[in-house]
């Protein structure tokens, strides 16, 4: 009843209530009927509300009527009405339900609904009043919580709420605000009733959800304590009501027995903060086998809410988690002081690869979480977005220490960790608890939005206190480790340099940094990190070893990153991790044997999935087919829905000649995860092998669309297209590759051999120069080769980019075991008739494809026979090449070929054939080169031969490049070195002295014939050409900037920015392109030139105008500073040494020291610490 004029009153009701077409009667408190009609000229627009009216003399109470602006979300309210089957006769019939108000969306749905509350509202409540704690009517009752049918849960727009926020509010009852009658039919209600200005907010400021389990676990978690203690506490949830009997499951080592902690009595503190006593016995505590699980038992007559426990595979998965507990002595001035904390579940694979090592993982732990977590939460409750508990949490990634005061502190240099609910599921009853007995809810959660989870972790920031003007370091590392845990890397860095600020020689903040920096992917800053980690622990800290190692990776340094990686599993053997990225970098350099032991270790460690894959793809490439299947097949055995394994047999299977059940295996791994990139990518080359390449070009687009910044995607359709012969468009994908990934050298090298099929011959030698650098910068030592190789063509050969090639055979490849053979093409690229000597190229297209260029003499038998290595671009490898030709007296050719790849993805296959080709190329006079030309030629094969080891054909085409050109100084160089490498001393201290004869400013010279003077012991001589290196190195002023001619556009670009040198200081960026230099045009301009603007006097000042792609072209001034060479380091370290022998103990150490801090800059950690031990020796 909300209002009353003379004898009329008037009711509020809903809608539904009312039955059409029929009577209807109002019963009041008095037990009366009375006759009602239905108010009319009132538009509730589609509202579930309606007015009735009554006569009667009785004087009735009438409602206060108030908006939702006196109620604040999780505020008592409560519920009335009369459910049917109450009897109405009696007073007990009414009804009175006390709960919550939980949620009130923006957005009211369609008829009005805009309150959700946890009170239990029956049927035949509908229409009663909700009221807020003094007794005003805030709203009515319409809709019971989980409703059987329709679907109310739809905005008055006609949009819906998310799946996980529809999910939430149908577990809740439903009102109309009162406010929204008002608006309708304001005649009929108070000023008061209208909507005020004020929002209903939280009391803490969470998302729906996040209150929904907040208010959940608060009801469900306990404390336990030792009484009289305050060092002795933990968590527990409430799980079993039987009578007055609570259960109550915790983990095991919160109940043990300790020296300072005597658990013989413990004391539960609930919700509402009543203690309940336990005599420890083997009735009232009871412990799991082989798990951190255990189970108490207390009475009370009050009645507390059981939790509901969740049998589905979250952990498989992963996803947004919640942490109840209550840590240390939060209980005072009689409040609760819970700790609730919101973070990221790892899925299984991840988080076992996410710990601190594999100790982590032991005693049933096999959650890990980035919740914050603090001491005494051990035992708490973890619990999805319903609210049910999925796991106990128990552990946290860290190390203990004693502070500057003797206290036994904590830091957080990780994750935290729980037992999984679905282990104590399965060991239930060996503690004498039924199934029966247990609230389980098997369905998993719905997913939410990435707004949703954003909104919700941004929530939590609101709990995290900053320590303020603390000095104290370990808790700016905790705090800092808080912050990287919620994502908020920025804030963390800072915190860990306030640490750091504080203790310079915190290493464990020193490490912690790293691990912001590698998430923020600034990996030369992670690796300076770990490295002054590493320093300030004397080198023990193993996880900082392994960050070494992760920032060395991402940053392409893998011979370093693995130097890294086996120091961190000396200190640390039973590392996981570490053991599988030894793993992995072993494969990478085609150490295959050693790989496979870094992977046995880590299965012993750890039989994970992922170290069972990798090994798979080892046997793989070794051609053990069995070996490879029966290690992914146990990769599935562990984990039958771990989709890597599935795309891994896909790999063997195809290897194979299995493409329909690589096909099955790759469609079985997009099943289980529908957003795999890489498996659409690989089904894409399925399907193109299979002739689909419509069905090929639409995989492809869907994983460049999930990945768009995977370079391999690109980089290897660019293969494709190459292979059909489309240079062009190859060039376009080879293109984004490197955009994505700039030092990408298999792009570049492939890259060179598209624009050397197109001609363009400056573009392709640019390439293979780039490729070279990143092969060597890589310890790729086979392929930089084989890009040198390529180099050496070019600059030789004319015919590689002008049409004057003669071919001797091209059509389908014969007499081969490759399923798509395509087609092979057999070219003579050049004869020289003076010295008989004749390239041949081979190359493969629509197949197997790619291509190489083999050199060798005609014999006295006019028979040519080359044997080599045919490069292609698929990642096949690099096939074995037998070519023969026979030169016949009637202007024919007779040739043979035979090809077997011996490597991952077409191993063990052939194809050989033979042919006769009758346009032969005249072998006369006119083709033979110049002597200059041909002495350019000798030297370039002399120093592919050099760069390969061969150091007899090095010499012996150095010398012909000599006997051609007289005055050839970097031949004498060249052979010199190559000389002094095959022993041979003086003379190639001869041709060294003849070297600098013709050019004394020639460095290079003076340096190695100090280290052969050096090796003969005339340590005076040595000197003297080491000061000769260091009296011609003047003091360099610059920028710290390397810039290229870009290949494509032509424009002078940035191509590397040294750390803390002027350009870096400024801001300048890779892929900054250079347009004036002190408002000259750098178009036309050569390198040289470029470095010589670049260069001036320390202090004076260059001015750029660069062009940024989304930021335009601007100016910018910079002052240079001097900039020290750090390969000088070398001469100083052998000038050191040399002085040393000379006795010169103060000139030895200046030098050694010199050479340490240069070793330092260029991140030489083996020469820097051997520099080092030469110092202590002196000393």
């Amino acid at each position: 009843m909300i209002k009353k004029e003379g004898q009329v009153y008037t009711v509020l009701t809903n809608q539904h209530v009312l039955a059409p077409g029929k009577s209807t009667r109002i019963q009041t408190p008095d037990g009366n009927f009375h006759k009602a009609t239905s108010v009319a000229g009132v538009n509730f627009q589609g509202k579930d509300l309606a007015l009735l009216q009554f006569r009667a003399s009785a004087d009735y109470a009438v409602a206060s009527l108030t908006n939702l602006a006196t109620v604040a979300v999780n505020e008592p309210i409560f519920a009335a009405g009369f459910p049917f089957d109450a009897d109405l006769s009696q007073p007990s019939g009414f009804t009175l339900a006390t709960g919550q108000v939980l949620l009130v969306p923006e957005r009211a749905f369609k008829e009005g609904y805009q309150i959700g509350y946890s009170n239990n509202i029956e049927k035949g409540m509908s229409g009663g009043p909700i009221l807020n704690r003094q007794g005003q009517v805030i709203g009515i009752n319409g809709i019971h919580a989980d409703p059987l049918w329709g679907d109310p849960y739809v905005y008055e727009d006609g949009s819906r709420p998310t799946d996980a926020l529809r999910d939430l509010m149908s577990r809740y009852s439903w009102g109309i605000p009162i406010q929204t009658f008002a608006q309708l039919a304001p005649q009929y209600a108070s000023v008061e009733a209208l909507a005020a200005g004020t929002p209903t907010a939280t009391e803490e400021n969470l998302p729906p959800i996040a209150n929904d389990v907040n208010n959940i676990a608060q009801q469900i978690t306990v404390q336990i304590d030792v009484p009289n203690t305050s060092h002795c506490k933990g968590s527990g949830v409430i799980i079993v009501k039987q009578g007055n009997t609570y259960t109550v499951l915790t983990a095991e080592h919160v109940i043990r027995e300790t020296e300072e902690c005597d658990r013989k009595k413990l004391e539960i503190i609930t919700p509402d903060n009543q203690r309940y006593l336990v005599d420890v016995n083997e009735n009232t505590v009871k412990t799991l086998p082989g798990v951190d699980l255990a189970v108490l038992k207390f009475t009370s007559k009050l009645s507390y809410q059981v939790a509901t426990l969740a049998r589905h595979d979250l952990e498989k998965k992963g996803g947004l988690v919640f942490v109840s507990g209550l840590p240390g002595s939060t209980v005072a001035n009689g409040k609760n002081n819970r700790l609730f904390t919101i973070g990221t579940l790892f899925n299984k694979e991840w988080g076992s690869i996410s710990v601190k090592d594999s100790l982590s993982l032991t005693y049933g732990y096999e959650l890990v979480y980035t919740n914050i977590t603090e001491a005494g939460v051990s035992g708490g409750p973890v619990l999805d977005i319903r609210g049910h508990v999925i796991g106990i949490h128990g552990r946290a990634d860290g190390e203990a220490v004693v502070d500057e005061a003797g206290s036994g502190r904590s830091m957080h240099l990780g994750y935290s960790l729980g037992v999984p609910i679905n282990t104590f599921l399965s060991l239930v009853t060996k503690v004498g608890i039924e199934p029966t007995q247990l609230r389980i809810y098997t369905a998993e959660p719905p997913s939410l939005t990435e707004s949703e989870t954003q909104s919700i972790k941004l929530s939590l920031l609101k709990r995290v206190q900053k320590p303020n003007n603390s000095n104290d370091a370990i808790n700016w590392l905790n705090y800092g480790n808080q912050l990287w845990r919620l994502e908020q890397y920025e804030e963390a860095l800072a915190a860990f340099d306030r640490a750091i600020q504080i203790k310079p020689d915190f290493y464990q903040a020193w490490y912690s940094r790293g691990l912001v920096l590698l998430s923020l992917e600034k990996y030369s800053e992670a690796l300076e990190a770990f490295e002054r980690a590493i320093q300030e622990s004397q080198e023990k800290f193993a996880l900082a070893w392994r960050g070494k190692g992760e920032a060395l990776i991402n940053l392409q340094r893998y011979p370093e990153a693995l130097a890294s990686i086996e120091k961190a599993v000396a200190l640390n053997p039973k590392d996981f991790l570490v053991r599988v990225y030894q793993g992995i970098l072993l494969q990478a350099q085609e150490r295959y044997q050693e790989a496979i032991v870094a992977y046995d270790q880590a299965i012993k460690i750890n039989p994970h999935p992922w170290a069972y894959n990798n090994r798979s793809s080892v046997r793989a490439k070794l051609g053990d087919k069995e070996g490879a299947l029966a290690d992914v097949n146990k990769a599935l055995e562990i984990d039958p829905d771990y989709a890597e394994s599935y795309l891994q047999r896909s790999y063997i299977r195809s290897e194979w000649e299995d493409r329909e059940g690589a096909l099955a295996d790759v469609n079985k791994a997009l099943e289980i995860a529908p957003n795999y990139a890489d498996a659409y990518y690989s089904r894409g080359l399925l399907q193109y092998y299979r002739g689909d390449r419509a069905e090929a070009i639409a995989d492809l687009g869907k994983a460049i669309r999930l990945n768009p910044n995977n370079a391999y995607f690109y980089y290897s359709w660019g293969g494709r297209y190459s292979n059909e012969g489309d240079n062009q468009e190859a060039i376009f994908y080879y293109n984004k590759a490197i955009q994505l990934n700039p030092n990408y050298a298999e792009a570049y090298y492939d890259r060179g051999l598209a624009y050397s099929k197109l001609r363009d011959r400056q573009s392709a030698l640019a390439d293979f120069q780039k490729a070279v650098a990143l092969y060597r910068q890589q310890g790729n030592t086979f392929f930089s080769r084989q890009a040198l190789a390529r180099i050496t063509e070019l600059q030789r050969t004319p015919s590689a980019v002008e049409p004057a090639n003669v071919t001797l055979y091209e059509g389908p490849a014969l007499n081969t075991t490759f399923q798509s053979p395509g087609k092979i093409s057999i070219e003579i690229v050049e004869i020289d008739s003076s010295s008989r000597r004749v390239q041949v190229r081979i190359a493969f297209s629509q197949g197997l494809y790619g291509e190489g260029v083999f050199e060798g003499l005609i014999n006295q038998n006019n028979v040519l026979e080359l044997f080599g290595i045919l490069g292609t671009l698929q990642a096949a490898g690099f096939p074995n090449t037998d070519v023969r030709l026979e030169f016949l007296p009637n202007k024919t050719i007779k040739g043979t070929y035979s090809i077997y790849a011996g490597a991952h993805d077409f191993r063990g296959r052939t194809q050989n054939g033979e042919f006769t080709a009758s346009q032969v190329p005249t072998m006369s006079k006119e083709t033979s080169l110049a002597s200059s030309e041909n002495a350019e030629v000798s030297f370039n094969r002399g120093y592919a031969h050099h760069s390969q080891g061969d150091y007899t054909e090095a010499i012996t085409d150095y010398t012909e490049a000599i006997r051609l050109k007289s005055d050839y100084v970097e031949a004498y160089l060249r052979r010199g070195i190559a000389l002094a490498q095959q022993g041979e001393s003086q003379k190639a201290i001869e041709d060294l002295n003849k070297a600098l004869h013709l050019n004394s400013d020639l460095l290079q010279a003076y340096y190695i014939r100090g280290l052969i003077r050096a090796s003969l012991k005339d340590y005076p001589k040595a000197v003297e050409d080491y000061n000769q290196v260091l009296l011609r190195v003047q003091e360099i002023a610059g920028i710290g900037v390397q810039t290229e001619i870009n290949a494509q556009t032509k424009i002078l670009t940035i191509v590397a920015v040294t750390d803390n040198l002027p350009a870096y200081k400024a801001g300048i960026k890779t892929g900054d392109q250079v347009l004036e230099i002190d408002d000259k045009s750098t178009a036309n301009l050569s390198l040289e030139e470029v470095v010589n603007l670049l260069r001036g006097k320390k202090g004076t000042q260059v001015t750029l105008r660069i062009s940024r792609p989304g930021k335009g072209e601007f100016k910018v001034t910079l002052t240079r500073e001097p900039i020290v060479n750090p390969q000088l380091a070398e001469v100083y370290y052998n000038r050191g040494l040399a002085r040393l022998e000379l006795k010169d103990k103060q000139g030895a150490r200046e030098d050694l020291q010199k050479a340490a801090d240069l070793y330092q800059q260029q991140n030489n950690i083996e020469m820097y610490q051997t520099a080092l031990e030469k110092l202590k020796e002196i000393q």
